[in-house]
């Protein structure tokens, strides 16, 4: 189950309170050893720096990346206030 405001757009998580967002992807069938409807969740970062649109990290359930975007928010947050 996922916590708190983050709802589904598409293959996309979002909360309307953070930057950072989980896409969700299809891993190929060759690459998941011939397993078909592997899926992986992307961490990602929204906004307008470098990092913006590329994955910073990857894990293999849901609420591993939801916990790991909102980890990366709240230390963002902490840098942003010192």
């Amino acid at each position: 189950m996922v916590r708190g405001d983050w709802r589904k757009e598409g293959r996309t998580w979002l909360h309307p309170e953070r930057t950072f967002f989980v896409v969700e992807s299809e891993v190929p069938e060759i690459a998941a050893g011939g397993k078909s409807g592997l899926v992986e969740y992307h961490v990602m970062r929204g906004g307008g720096d470098d990092s913006a649109g590329f994955a910073l990290v990857t894990f293999s359930t849901l609420e591993e990346a939801i916990s790991e975007a909102e980890r990366r928010e709240e230390e963002e947050q902490r840098t942003r206030s010192s």
